[in-house]
């Protein structure tokens, strides 16, 4: 009986100190806030960082209905996505590594201008990841759950864009419409609310929007080993030479040159005759086109350090007026300005 009476006094005397240890420790070791230090290095990032809004950058954004597309568009002022008019869209649920500026990084928080795509596991059903959502200048917080859908986050805090830290870790902001640039020495950054306006004039950029209008029947001239010979281009751009033509001679310095097939005489244009130092783009299809220049001998060199774009991305941002596809099967028509 006496040890009873002794075990169950132990066990009170251990319930009484563990919830004394409790209440001591949660005194002792409040919930810390961020340290001044903190506090003033993220204010100085916002001093030194603005954000300059640009709402014809170019993003991939996953469409979920009616089916699950990639399409390419932009986000305007208030973060709103509209697709470009001609926009290619891509059926991806196939494809090992797909990205979208609204799916989900499963992998931690990455800077959104240097994701490693090998990093980003977007088919993972379910995967979120905790991002804010701007809005006219505001920033919801909320959950971004694979196929590209936003959740807010119920009782999580609205901020301001002005209070938002541009730094490495910080939450991403999956919809905005341009990007923080850092501000060159002795420099402030300006609040949102007073350049509104400024930015706003971005948007009044002027567009003109092409639709390719196909001709694989065009007949065209190619310069191949110092003779010119006649052919088609097929709807990849591939050079087609009519076996019935026979090869003429180069022409010194003309863009045309005088073909005969039977008893007809043509004058073809040769297209891969151009200057060596003028931009141009070799045509692979709709979603390929690659950045060079034409060679004397009207060999095609690629550019070093570029991006192979699709026809959609060249029609919206290259002067097709100055830049030329030389091998475009048809030619572009202007849709509106």
């Amino acid at each position: 009986m006496r040890c009873t009476k002794m075990l169950l006094l132990i066990s009170m005397t251990s319930v009484a100190v563990g919830l004394l240890g409790r209440d001591r420790a949660t005194a002792v070791n409040p919930p810390l806030a961020d340290p001044p230090q903190q506090a003033d290095a993220d204010k100085a990032i916002r001093e030194r960082n603005e954000l300059r809004i640009d709402t014809w950058k170019k993003v991939e954004y996953r469409q979920t209905y009616p089916s699950e597309l990639l399409v390419s568009g932009h986000f305007d002022e208030h973060g709103m996505f509209k697709r470009f008019p001609l926009s290619t869209s891509y059926w991806m649920p196939n494809w090992k590594y797909t990205y979208a500026v609204n799916d989900p990084i499963v992998t931690g928080k990455l800077e959104a201008e240097s994701v490693n795509f090998q990093d980003i596991n977007t088919r993972i059903p379910g995967s979120t990841e905790e991002v804010y959502e701007f809005r006219s200048g505001k920033l919801v917080p909320g959950l971004l759950a694979y196929p590209g859908r936003f959740v807010p986050t119920a009782g999580g805090k609205i901020i301001s864009i002005d209070e938002y830290t541009p730094k490495k870790g910080a939450t991403r902001i999956y919809n905005l419409p341009g990007e923080f640039l850092e501000l060159p020495k002795g420099e402030t950054s300006k609040p949102y609310s007073t350049a509104v306006d400024k930015r706003g004039q971005l948007t009044k950029r002027k567009i003109t929007w092409y639709r390719l209008e196909s001709d694989t029947d065009r007949v065209v001239g190619l310069i191949q080993n110092k003779k010119v010979v006649a052919g088609k281009l097929d709807v990849n751009g591939t050079f087609i030479p009519l076996p019935d033509v026979a090869a003429v001679a180069r022409p010194e310095g003309a863009a045309t040159v005088e073909v005969t097939s039977g008893s007809l005489k043509m004058v073809i244009p040769v297209i891969n005759m151009m200057p060596a130092d003028k931009t141009v783009f070799e045509f692979h299809g709709l979603t390929s086109l690659v950045c060079g220049r034409l060679r004397p001998d009207g060999s095609f060199e690629p550019t070093l350090g570029t991006s192979v774009i699709t026809l959609s991305d060249y029609m919206f941002y290259v002067d097709v007026t100055r830049d030329p596809i030389y091998n475009l099967p048809g030619r572009l028509v202007v849709v509106k300005e």
